[in-house]
């Protein structure tokens, strides 16, 4: 629910700053969805046990394999 209220929240804006000044039309990249699947992920990894993140980390970040 809070994901589609900050879209919701960015797109009017940018609707607003479309219908104030036609004439400034810089396109700005949409990063909504990927600060809150960001700030998404960052909560679930705060609920792991330490040894559960590390294994994320090594398996994910660090390109290591479980083999």
């Amino acid at each position: 629910m809070a994901h589609d209220l900050a879209v919701t929240s960015q797109r009017q804006a940018a609707v607003q700053r479309e219908s104030i000044d036609p004439v400034f039309d810089v396109h700005q990249p949409d990063h909504v969805d990927a600060a809150v699947a960001t700030a998404e992920a960052v909560a679930l990894l705060r609920q792991l046990s330490e040894e559960h993140r590390a294994v994320l980390l090594h398996t994910y970040l660090a390109g290591r394999t479980t083999h």
